[in-house]
């Protein structure tokens, strides 16, 4: 079936790139049904519209202010069987307009931040969100829930993974999202110098981020072992290297638990406080809370207790395992078909 996708969403240093990774795990598995793929997005850097572009999709680039009018006329040039929307600036009347154009809407959303929503499809991933309550359409469908995390192709190869749990955790992954404007990754980075054990640590700084020289020089001066990955295409391999993750709350955390890592989440920004704190609830994840509250030594006393309890590392990583298959994308796709 030739159905046309037209996805809308942005990807810069103040909102991240997690809208559009996870549209790009959307997009590539549409196409692989034989659907066809058109972008309407905002992106910072060449090296996100790379990305959009390596799936042979076409690309219509906006300007940082521009209108729901653009996007609109752009629907009726390409003619899409079903749009979507993901980015929190996309608001009622945003919404309300696109579904007037009579094509299917599919709206991505976090924390049920607006009053009302104008959608045939709502999709929440979030752990948790089959228990939120959105004042939405009569026939507006809800795709809530752990088992719809949209996972990027590169994870396919490891369903069914099992990560081996080490006596002595030594490799540590610090991933504080794609643009990380607020430089988190410098404050873990001087934390883990705290600790006395040696370590080797792997940083990946997304295409997005500012503070790349900044980072580069705590890790030349650090007593640890640190790697800097500069935008890299292959975080499963990182995540599988890793004994022990430090995060933000964004979309990696599901990437995180897909590969079955234990970790210690961050909250970074307000979407993601309930997901941390619910992941934490439920012993899937260790948390800090917000990182703006938390000081060095904070850090240091969590990070002591996870790498010195392998018991504790079991306990996260088979509770985590299991709540995020792998199919959540292709689930999306088969509610867009029919």
């Amino acid at each position: 079936m030739n159905a046309k996708m037209l996805i809308r969403a942005d990807a810069t240093r103040d909102i991240g790139t997690g809208h559009v990774m996870r549209c790009l795990a959307l997009a590539h598995s549409w196409k692989k049904q034989g659907g066809e793929i058109a972008w309407v997005t905002h992106c910072d850097t060449k090296k996100i519209l790379e990305r959009i572009r390596q799936n042979d999709s076409k690309v219509y680039e906006l300007s940082r202010h521009s209108s729901l009018k653009e996007t609109i006329d752009i629907i009726d040039a390409e003619s899409p069987d079903c749009v979507v929307l993901d980015g929190y600036q996309f608001d009622t009347a945003y919404q309300k307009g696109i579904s007037e154009c009579g094509i299917k809407l599919l709206v991505i959303d976090d924390y049920v931040h607006l009053d009302k929503y104008y959608a045939d499809i709502i999709l929440n991933q979030n752990f948790g969100a089959d228990k939120f309550k959105y004042n939405a359409l009569p026939q507006t469908k809800f795709l809530l829930g752990t088992d719809y995390v949209m996972l990027r192709s590169d994870f396919f190869n490891y369903r069914g993974y099992k990560k081996e749990i080490k006596n002595k955790a030594e490799n540590i992954l610090v991933t504080m999202g794609g643009s990380d404007a607020e430089n988190h990754t410098a404050k873990m980075l001087d934390a883990l110098n705290l600790l006395d054990v040696s370590l080797c640590i792997k940083v990946p700084i997304g295409a997005n981020n500012p503070h790349l020289n900044s980072v580069k020089a705590i890790a030349d001066k650090s007593k640890h072992n640190i790697e800097i990955i500069y935008d890299s295409q292959d975080m499963p391999v990182l995540m599988q290297w890793a004994d022990v993750a430090i995060s933000a709350g964004g979309t990696t955390t599901w990437e995180l638990l897909f590969m079955g890592v234990p970790s210690v989440l961050c909250i970074t920004t307000d979407n993601q406080e309930n997901i941390v704190n619910s992941l934490n609830r439920e012993g899937m994840v260790m948390s800090l809370g917000w990182i703006v509250q938390n000081n060095y030594l904070d850090i240091v006393s969590i990070l002591q207790k996870l790498i010195a309890n392998k018991s504790l590392r079991e306990e996260l990583n088979n509770r985590c395992q299991a709540i995020v298959d792998g199919m959540g994308t292709e689930r999306v796709v088969e509610a867009l078909w029919q």
